[in-house]
């Protein structure tokens, strides 16, 4: 598998609609959410308490790449309509998809969609799909063939491969609450995502700017979105695969920004304390013990946490655990509900 390819799979992971109803049925979204009260908006921005947080209208681009190399672009424009809507058309251009699509989207002041078309080529082949959104059931038209998809209420759009509209889930972020946040997307998948920090950046020439931090979790995968100065959606990224989407004005700070996230600065640790170290000794009162080991393999040493009973006669049957794929510590802590 190439990297292209690793990453185009990646971000159709990410990627919660699917480009057919087939593939919607297939996706295995069952949970099921609460939506909190949708917030009025103005016509130029998202309020938060009363204060502009997003500026989400207007024209733009993002390019996209992957491994540091150029694999695509996006041109789109978000109007704020009199009535405190939103309409947005954008073209998006993957090579290692064979992509080219032409999205429309009309939304509520809600930021919740209202109709969706999607009319170009995958793959190389003809793809047009269109929806109606409406009280929890949809009607999703993909190359002729309608069918009716049930949705959670409150649901944003989020399109396979479609990266301007990632700005109309994180508008919906409650900043005066904070922490981490869960939101209902189309047709039942689930987001959570959390402003992380505000990441001050300087430049080797004395240029300094500064980026508002955002991390939003898609079963097991996480994008990173860095909202400007000016309230602009102006990066975007998944570290995991190399994939990043940045208006030109930011593309000097990406290689900064996800310098910083990989490298973040580190609190003091306490003496004699690593501090990355994750304690894996048995809790208090545990009728186990839990013994560090390495086991040397061709040029590394395999590490462990070797755990043995307190009592009982020995020697005793013995089962070895080890994690699934993606970034995870022994205890396969993932970001999903009841796993964290």
């Amino acid at each position: 598998m190439t990297r292209y390819q690793a990453c185009s799979r990646a971000l159709l992971t990410v990627a919660a609609l699917a480009t057919s109803a087939a593939q919607i049925e297939a996706q295995r979204m069952d949970e099921t959410v609460s939506v909190s009260p949708s917030r009025p908006l103005g016509p130029l921005t998202a309020v938060v308490e009363g204060k502009s947080a997003w500026s989400l209208c207007g024209a733009a681009q993002y390019d996209l790449s992957a491994g540091g190399q150029a694999v695509g672009s996006e041109t789109f424009e978000i109007t704020c309509t009199p009535d405190r809507r939103y309409s947005a058309t954008g073209r998006t251009q993957l090579s290692p998809l064979g992509m080219d699509l032409t999205t429309t989207l009309e939304l509520g002041a809600d930021m919740l969609p209202v109709t969706a078309t999607s009319k170009g080529t995958i793959r190389g082949q003809p793809f047009e799909q269109s929806g109606k959104y409406e009280n929890g059931v949809a009607t999703v038209t993909t190359n002729g063939q309608a069918q009716s998809v049930p949705y959670t209420k409150g649901a944003s759009w989020m399109g396979g491969n479609i990266f301007f509209a990632h700005a109309f889930i994180a508008a919906r972020y409650d900043e005066a609450k904070g922490g981490v946040q869960e939101f209902p997307v189309f047709p039942t998948l689930t987001v959570s995502l959390e402003r992380k920090a505000t990441d001050a950046m300087k430049s080797d020439n004395g240029e300094s700017a500064s980026f508002t931090r955002f991390v939003m979790r898609v079963t097991t995968q996480e994008l990173v979105f860095w909202r400007d100065a000016a309230g602009k959606l102006a990066v975007m990224a998944l570290p995991a695969n190399g994939f990043t989407a940045s208006r030109p004005e930011n593309a000097k700070w990406v290689p900064l920004l996800l310098a910083h996230i990989a490298n973040p600065p580190s609190p003091s640790p306490t003496p004699g304390s690593s501090p990355n170290a994750i304690d894996y000794s048995a809790p208090p009162g545990a009728s186990f013990t839990a013994e560090e080991v390495t086991i040397p393999v061709s040029s590394y040493a395999l590490a462990g946490t070797l755990l043995v009973p307190k009592s009982g006669a020995r020697p005793f049957p013995a089962v070895v655990m080890i994690t699934g794929s993606g970034l995870q510590t022994r205890d396969s802590r993932i970001p999903l509900p009841g796993l964290e």
